[in-house]
């Protein structure tokens, strides 16, 4: 079959788990399919470095200058529309979009905000992936004043717009059941990840690890916090602690204290995994599934973190995962794992457990042909 997927971004290089989950999919249904890629790029310097995409896939896309996008945001305040849609309008996205649909048995389109391109909805599959009036819900609670005031604008825009897609379309597909949850009855397709053998040795220095793309708000909101309100607390306890922020585009971060590491990015994950104690994922805001904790997972390093990135990994509290709700909380579990190599282990061994049985590429591999072929 021939299938079209249209996302927002073009999925190469495997710069944040949108791209991830993407990527994944299409590596898997070129096997058997026929694939086609529609995304927005910036500028013509973003298709370098796509090879590795275009071994598997056609891969077309339009250029929407980011000022372009920043106009339609301004204009789509006058509109009905949530304003996440209005940024990615574009008449000749729309124009090959139409032409590509209509030679494709299949289309995939990625989020919410590229649906005003499907025009065949009964040939059509919509990976929600996280499910934006949530991830809005959460963001209210800690987020500036000025961010309250547009996503308050953007809120009720974004649950109309949600109805609409849920009614319009037979098949839905989320990350997570939370988001299902959150949204309307659809499919869960979680994030696929590798399983590797890893050879890992308990580390002797007390360093703790968090990893993700420093420009996502939900990371710099979890970075801030840690160092903020939880760090001094385990500092109190364990003084030769050392904490690792690994992860591209840090400008916004900016701690000079010699206990603070800011890597930015780093192509082998594998170093700081190893020498590492434990992985820290304090998120607050956000929803789907937060790939960073399934790299965790699987370098086989003890995790401690909240509720709300729990919901979308689902395993089990105590068992699999560490789970803390607060400053107190969080440092408590963090200090307890620094300390005792025997809980560390059995965390690592049983998360590598969970990691297998939930995210092989082989599970999910079988879950997406089922959505494909229904």
């Amino acid at each position: 079959m021939k299938i079209l997927y249209i996302s927002p971004k073009v999925p190469y290089p495997l710069s944040d788990g949108g791209k991830l989950r993407v990527f994944n999919n299409i590596k898997h249904l070129c096997k058997k399919h026929n694939v086609v890629t529609l995304s927005f790029i910036k500028d013509k310097k973003e298709l370098k470095g796509i090879s590795n995409l275009k071994k598997l896939a056609s891969v077309e896309t339009i250029v929407l200058p980011r000022y372009r996008s920043w106009i339609n945001s301004f204009f789509g305040l006058f509109s009905k529309k949530p304003l996440r849609v209005s940024y990615f309008k574009d008449k000749n996205f729309r124009k090959k979009a139409k032409k590509l649909s209509k030679q494709a048995d299949i289309i995939i389109i990625q989020s919410l905000r590229m649906t005003q391109y499907a025009f065949y909805p009964e040939k059509t599959i919509v990976d929600i992936v996280d499910t934006p009036s949530l991830q809005i819900k959460r963001a209210l609670r800690k987020e500036s004043f000025i961010w309250k005031l547009i996503w308050k604008i953007e809120l009720p825009r974004i649950i109309r717009f949600e109805k609409k897609i849920a009614k319009k379309f037979k098949k839905i597909v989320f990350a997570s059941k939370a988001d299902e949850n959150a949204m309307c009855n659809g499919v869960v397709l979680k994030n696929s990840t590798s399983i590797d053998n890893i050879d890992r040795k308990d580390p002797n220095k007390n360093n703790i690890m968090f990893l993700g793309n420093m420009e996502y708000p939900p990371n710099i909101d979890a970075v801030n916090y840690f160092v903020n309100k939880i760090f001094p607390l385990i500092k109190k306890e364990i003084r030769d602690a050392k904490f690792y922020i690994v992860g591209k585009n840090p400008k916004k971060i900016k701690f000079k204290k010699k206990d603070i590491v800011i890597t930015g990015f780093v192509p082998n994950l594998n170093e700081y995994f190893s020498r590492c104690k434990v992985f820290a994922a304090p998120l607050r805001i956000g929803s789907g599934i937060q790939n960073k904790v399934l790299e965790a997972l699987n370098y086989e390093i003890p995790i401690v973190t909240t509720s709300i990135v729990n919901a979308g990994v689902e395993a089990k509290e105590d068992k699999e995962i560490l789970i803390a709700n607060n400053a107190e909380e969080f440092a408590e579990h963090t200090i307890r794992l620094l300390k005792d190599s025997k809980l560390r282990k059995r965390l690592s061994s049983e998360g590598k457990k969970f990691l297998k049985k939930n995210y092989s590429e082989e599970k999910i591999n079988k879950e997406l042909d089922k959505i494909i072929k229904k």
